[in-house]
């Protein structure tokens, strides 16, 4: 649990400010299938719990109403990419998905909630010694 995801203060429900918290995880197996190519898939979850409070401080988009900051509520990540590490070259392509929804709560009451999505193709490569 840690409370570096975007929140970092929360109003309780009785009023109180406490420290927001989140939990996840994140893994990434490589499976060699030679000695220079690997397949390699990256993927997690991170969600933020209590998401139903009014953030006091940390989000991330400010929508003009005070008080009532969007932060994200959850994020989901899946990476997967071929590599090519041939001496000291690298070479990989990948296709990266992150899904990211917030969340904005008013201090009155009520809530509205957005999404993002994302989709890339990225290229990799680098020399090293």
């Amino acid at each position: 649990l840690n409370a570096e995801f975007d929140r970092q203060l929360i109003r309780d429900s009785d009023g109180s400010i406490e420290e927001a918290e989140s939990v996840g995880g994140f893994i990434n197996p490589i499976f060699w299938l030679t000695d220079t190519i690997s397949i390699r898939w990256a993927g997690g979850s991170q969600f933020a719990l209590d998401n139903d409070r009014p953030v006091v401080f940390g989000s991330l988009i400010s929508d003009g109403v005070p008080g009532a900051s969007f932060f994200r509520v959850n994020n989901r990540q899946s990476e997967f990419s071929l590599w090519w590490t041939p001496g000291p070259f690298t070479f990989a392509a990948s296709y990266n998905h992150t899904k990211t929804d917030f969340r904005q709560v008013f201090p009155a009451g009520g809530s509205t909630s957005r999404e993002n999505e994302n989709n890339k193709i990225e290229l990799i490569t680098w020399f090293s010694f």
